[in-house]
Order: structure tokens, then sequence, then C-alpha cells
């Protein structure tokens, strides 16, 4: 079945031109058909659009908006429908990946793509300034790739390719929503009560302008959001904008194996947007959430094993050391403390609390201070201190602190943090624009259970980072009495972790302890011969070495190597200078010349290194120079 792209235009003949260039150049001919509908444009598209043989055009006399103008173009389609924005540059491969995640299953309905200019969760870092450079980011980054496939709650509609059958069965989008915004969400809603999954991929870009036909008069886009926001609510029941939340920190200080299978709980889990990225992060586990509003626990449940109900009861149903992760509310606040010593008890013993706190001190709130208004939030903010008075009467084994933010800072926020910190210290800039902090807490053995993930190579860099953070000998002594049959082994392997990050300094406690322990291991004395060797202590390396009672013969031309290179650091440190100097003095010139000349060409010392030290040293050093270079050469000769 072909594509059929149906693009609605109003003005803005410049992006239309560009977004349709790019169709024809990076989409297989013959795979697709153009539909633009075109809502009454002043500046020269319908003209342009006339002059195109291979367009099919829909002139509408007045402006209908965005999801009329769709939905006409729908009607006429011969194939599957792909909503694209004007303002859009498609790229390499960018339909064949999207319509092979489509029909990669048959209750996908929809499939969405990612860009440098979106909403919701689907906007990546970019580092390209023009068109030219964008084609090839993409051309370098759209690759299939099932692993990069994402359920979503909803996608937004600048681009997103949805099975014919599936618009058959749930219609045409909803014109309520004229003349834009949240006909996406709304649709979103429809596909996944019809049993459809929504699919993010993260293996295609498109670039994307946004918002072309509203940049002129931003205060009228905005109106319209908050109007069509409140058609949603009254549609559907919930705000989607909160409903579909997506809680990235928390999921990311989870500190757990991706592949194994764990139980995680989500205490106020909305729709299912943050249980989504669990099932998508975490594969094998068992997903559970509880939820007070039962319209959005009925979607969440469509996910995971979503209870609702009043959050303490729900929390109090599940058997104690239950879970390996619980997130805590989205929004911890004063009154819901006590809920966290019942979520305590559903831990299992190496599981994690994942919690998060509003910063009391986030920019924001002087923002609305400033602004006259009292922030009436449904939420309570936190200072760091209160946090850990909080956490510390649960007496938690291990608690790490984290910080949070996913607001982009406008300039005028910027300079409002700017001007706080000249009121305050430097040190407080970050503070600021810190929205929230994380707490991870667990009854676990930090040091033990890093020490086991990494012998597993389970997150091995995480791992070796946070066993940083800890003195050497309370990893020392942790190694000892958890691995005491492996101790020596444990030993060797962390410092060769830290080795090979050029933490050499820091590995050579665990190799002397490991020495302590066995001196005749050759392991250790290898690794005590590398990392005084790269510490720049050759001849101690050399001693390390010399202690390995069998050698290979690898080993031995390696030492060689090393008694070489000292040779080299002696006659530099003590015998150039000399010999340069006799020459120049003519204290037995002949003979020194003939030596230092042969130091040369047998790579004992370099040029580079006698021509320093003459420039530094002698008081005529050009002719002392030349005296050598005429030895040399005729040494060459022979």
């Amino acid at each position: 079945m072909i594509t059929s792209i149906v693009i609605a235009t109003f003005n803005k003949l410049e992006y239309t031109q560009q977004c349709i260039e790019s169709i024809r150049r990076y989409t297989e001919y013959g795979t697709y058909e153009i539909i633009v509908v075109d809502n009454n444009s002043q500046d020269g598209t319908r003209a342009w659009l006339a002059q195109q043989n291979d367009i099919r055009t829909i002139y509408n006399d007045r402006n209908f908006g965005f999801p009329k103008a769709c939905n006409q173009g729908i009607e006429i389609a011969k194939g599957d429908i792909l909503l694209l924005n004007n303002d859009t540059v498609v790229t390499t491969n960018w339909l064949v990946n999207m319509r092979t995640a489509l029909y990669s299953s048959e209750n996908i309905g929809a499939v969405g793509t990612v860009t440098n200019n979106c909403s919701y969760y689907q906007a990546i870092a970019v580092n390209y300034s023009t068109i030219d450079e964008m084609q090839k980011f993409a051309a370098e980054f759209n690759h299939s790739d099932p692993r990069k496939w994402e359920e979503r709650l909803k996608l937004i509609g600048y681009n997103m390719l949805i099975k014919a059958s599936v618009v058959k069965e749930i219609g045409l989008l909803d014109e309520l929503f004229s003349p834009g915004n949240f006909e996406d969400d709304d649709y979103g809603v429809r596909i996944r009560l019809a049993g459809y999954k929504l699919i993010l991929c993260k293996d295609t870009f498109i670039h994307h302008i946004g918002s072309a036909s509203w940049r002129e008069d931003m205060g009228k886009f905005n109106a319209l959001l908050v109007e069509n926001q409140q058609k949603f609510i009254t549609k559907w029941g919930y705000d989607s904008d909160t409903a579909y939340r997506i809680r990235l920190d928390p999921v990311q200080v989870i500190d757990f194996p991706y592949d194994k299978p764990i139980r995680i709980l989500e205490i106020g889990c909305k729709a299912g947007g943050t249980l989504l990225l669990l099932k998508h992060t975490y594969p094998e586990a068992e997903l559970h959430g509880i939820e007070t509003d039962e319209i959005l626990a009925g979607l969440a449940a469509m996910v995971g094993r979503v209870t609702s109900g009043e959050l303490k009861a729900a929390i109090e149903a599940y058997p104690d050391h239950y879970f390996d992760v619980i997130l805590a509310p989205a929004d911890v606040k004063a009154s819901s403390i006590s809920l966290l010593d019942a979520v305590k008890r559903k831990l299992s013993p190496n599981g994690q609390l994942i919690a998060e706190f509003p910063n009391a001190a986030h920019y924001s709130v002087f923002k609305q201070l400033l602004k006259g208004v009292v922030p009436a939030e449904r939420t309570e903010r936190f200072t760091l201190e209160e946090v850990q008075q909080y956490i510390q009467p649960l007496q938690f084994r291990d608690v790490q602190f984290y910080e949070g933010s996913d607001v982009v800072l406008l300039e005028e926020d910027k300079a409002l943090i700017s001007s706080l910190v000249q009121l305050t210290h430097p040190s407080r800039a970050r503070l600021l624009e810190v929205s929230r902090f994380l707490v991870a807490a667990s009854d676990r053995d930090p040091i033990v259970y890093a020490l086991e993930q990494l012998l597993s190579q389970i997150n091995v860099d995480k791992n070796v980072e946070k066993l940083q953070k800890f003195q050497a000998d309370q990893v020392i002594e942790a190694i000892s009495s958890r691995f005491p049959a492996h101790e020596t082994i444990v030993l060797n392997v962390l410092a060769v972790l830290l080795m090979d990050r050029k933490q050499v300094e820091q590995a050579m406690p665990y190799l002397q302890k490991a020495f302590e322990l066995d001196g005749s291991n050759p392991q250790t004395l290898l690794n005590l011969g590398v990392s005084t060797y790269r510490l720049g202590q050759a001849e101690l390396a050399l001693e390390w070495l010399s202690l390995i009672p069998e050698k290979d013969a690898a080993m031995l031309r390696w030492i060689e190597s090393i008694e070489k290179e000292i040779e080299i650091a002696t006659i530099d440190k003590y015998m150039v200078k000399n010999l340069l100097r006799r020459i120049e003095q003519n204290v037995e010139r002949e003979a020194s010349i003939q030596t230092l000349a042969q130091y040369l060409l047998n790579e004992l010392t370099t040029l580079d290194k006698i021509m320093q030290v003459a420039q530094n040293d002698l008081i005529h050093p050009v002719d002392t120079l030349n005296l050598l270079m005429e030895r040399v050469q005729l040494l060459e000769s022979q």
C-alpha cells in the first residue's frame, strides 16, 4: 500500500516548497502520493501548487483550520495516512523506517519520529546549523532499529503515520479542535482505546521548524492552546498535559540491570506515561501502579497492573518486601511524608525508593513573586535541608541525592537568575535552576552492591564511578568482608578498571593491599609494574616485574624496553650536557664527539634533546652542533 502524505497549508510558501522538495528527494518514487489542502493562502502558494504535476490539491475558499483540512485530504487518500506539517524537512530513510515500525505488529496503529523542535519529549539534541548539515546528521542517525521504538501515550501530529485500516475504524480527526492543537492528543486517545499502540521511532529524525502558521501571533496561539486544552478536558475528563507526564529523572536513577525481572511500583502513575518508559527501559519488569483518579487509572491499566483508590490503603494491600523499585508520588507533599514509612516496608532487601521534592528555591518562585503573584501551586516546595530531614528518620543505609530539571531557560529567566545570584553568592546559581531534588534510597550496602554489579559486568562505568566516591580503605574492607576467598582477584579487577580509566593513583591502594595478601601473585606483580610505569616510575616498575617468577616472551621484551628507556633517561640526564660542554671547550673533543654521535645513531638520545641542551647550556651552540653533525654524517656513510 502506498503512503498518502497529507499536508495542510496556509501561506508560508517557502516552507511548503522546501518540505515537498525534500519529499521528492528522500522518498522512493512510486511509494507515496502528496495531497495538499490549502486553506486560502494569499502568498502565491496556490499558484505554485497549480504548477506541480505530482501533487493532488484541494483549494479552500477560507481557512478551515488544520483538523478539517487534514480530514479533506484523508477522505481522498489512496493509502496509509501520513499527516505532515509543511514546516518540516524530511530525510534519508524517513518513510521506510516509519513503515517498518508501523507494520512490525498488527496492534501498532500509528508511529511518529523524533525531531529538533517538538513537545512531549519528541525533541532531541542536535548539532547542525544548516539544512545540508541537518541532512548529513539525519543520514547517520536514520538506521532502523526496533530497540529504539518506544510506546507512547500520544504522538505529536507534525509527522504521524497511521494505518489506513485504523483510520477507517476510528474515523477522522475531531474538528472540535479547529483551527488546531490537541487534535493529535484526541486522536491518540481514540487509537489507544481501539486497542492499538502509538510508537515513537527514536531511530528516525526529520527537521521541524515549529508553529510556522502561528509564529507572528504567539499571543493568539497561546490563547488557543488554553481553549483547546479545556475542550480536551471536557471531552475526556482529564488534562493530558499533567496526565501524560513522563518522569525521566527518576527512571534514570534506578540502579538495576535492564534485563533482569524486577518489580516496579509507581505511586501516582497518572495515565501511565512513566510506566511506558519503564516498560521500554526494563522490558522484563513487572509493572504496577497506584492512581487515585479512576479515569487515569483505567488508561494506565493498559500498560501495567494498576490499582485505583486511596494511596495508603492501596500501598498496604501489597505484601511486605514485594517491590525492587518504588517511585513515590511525582511531587511529594509534607502531608504525604508519612506514606514513605509504609512504602519502605514494601521494598525488597536490595530495593530502591525514589522520590522527587520540588525545590523551594527554584527561580520560577521568585519570578511569580516579582510579578505580584503568590504561587498557588498544588504541590509544596522544599529546601534540600528539609528533604534531608524528611528522609533521615526512615534510616535507609544508602541515600543518594540528585538534581532534576526539565525546563528550558529563556533569556529572561537567565537574566533573573543572574540578578538573584548577585544578591546571594555565585554558588547559588545552580540551585536556582534545579526544579526538584531526587532521592534514591535503599538498605543495601552501596559498596558491596556496586562491587557485585561490577563483577557481573553490569553498568561497569557507573559502578566504578560510584566506588571512586568512597575511601579506598572502605572499599578494601568491603571486599575483604564480601569476597574473602577471592579478595586478591577482586582487588586486581578493580585496580585494572581504574587504570583503564587513567585513574592510576587511585588503583595503587588496591594493588598494595593485594601484594600484602599474596606477594607472589603474578597478576598483582604485573599490575604493580604497569601502574608504576604509567606513573613515570620506570625503575620501580622494573623491580616489580622482575619479581614475576615465570616471564613469557612478551614480558621479557617489555622488560628489555623499560631497561632501554632507563638507560636513555640516564644518558639524557647526566651525559648529554657534559659531552656537549667537553666538545665546546675542546676537552677530549674527538672522544666526546664520537660518543655522542654513537648515542644519537643508536637512538639512546634524540637530536631534539641535544639541540635543546645546546641552546640552554652552551655559549657557542651552533659551532658545537656543526662539529657533532659532521661526525654523525661520516659514521652514517661508513
